[in-house]
Formats: C-alpha cells, structure tokens, sequence
C-alpha cells in the first residue's frame, strides 16, 4: 500500500505532470476569461458559452502539451483527431454537469464550473496522456 501511495505522489509532481498542469492551467486562464466575457456579454445558453470558451482552450493545451509536456516531436493529425473527440465528449459531458449545477441547484455559472474543474482536470490528464503516447506514433 505505501508502495502505490509514494507511486502516485511521484506521478502527481512530475516533470510531465507538472507542465501539464502549467500549460492547462494557462488553458483554463484562456477558457475562464472566454466564458466569462459569453457569458456576461452575451444570451447564448451557458452551455453553449462553456463549449465555445472550453474549445479554444483545449487546442492550445493540445498543442504545448505535446510538445513540451509529452516531448513529441512534429505534428500528428491522428492525435489531434483522436484529442478532438475526446475532448469532445469530456467537454460535452461536464458541460451538462454544469448546466445541471447552475439549473437545479441555482448557483451562479462559474461557481459551477469551478466544481467541475478539478475533476475534469485529473481525467482529462489521464485520457491525454494516453491519446499523445499511444497515437502520437503516426507523425504525418
């Protein structure tokens, strides 16, 4: 047990994990200041507001943490595919768990989004890895 424990502090304050955590939070800083502009300047649902801010967001994740968090080189359109839809169906499914927050439970939108966060942070960390490593073989 104590093994497995020192296991996952050691991935928690990894070079890669460190910068990944960086570079998506200089993500989350863009996603953050998106929303909250659509969703103070504008009528779009807030669903909506979140899927626009969040994908602008994660391209530029996408694109640093290749490269400087996963240390791959050039460019892989598989990886990019494979990330867009992942990141489709995670921006999607917390999305609807904000909107529900915000609908059922009355608080305000951001607050909402800040619950959802660090969830979708460590699964996302998780899932990106695994695209980037695995796909990111097939550089064309």
């Amino acid at each position: 047990m104590k093994s497995k424990t020192k296991q996952l502090f050691g991935a928690l304050f990894s070079r890669e994990f460190l910068s990944y955590f960086i570079f998506t939070f200089i993500g989350l800083l863009i996603d953050l200041a998106l929303f909250t502009v659509l969703n103070t300047g504008t009528s779009l649902p807030v669903w909506i507001a979140n899927e626009i801010s969040s994908y602008t967001a994660v391209t530029f994740v996408f694109i640093t943490v290749s490269r400087y968090s996963f240390s791959k080189k050039g460019f892989s359109w598989l990886s990019y595919l494979m990330y867009i839809i992942y990141i489709s169906l995670s921006i999607l499914v917390f999305s609807w768990s904000i909107d529900f927050l915000v609908q059922h439970i009355k608080l305000l939108p951001l607050l909402c989004k800040s619950v959802v966060l660090p969830i979708s942070f460590l699964v996302n960390y998780y899932f990106t890895r695994l695209i980037i490593q695995k796909s990111h073989n097939f550089v064309y």
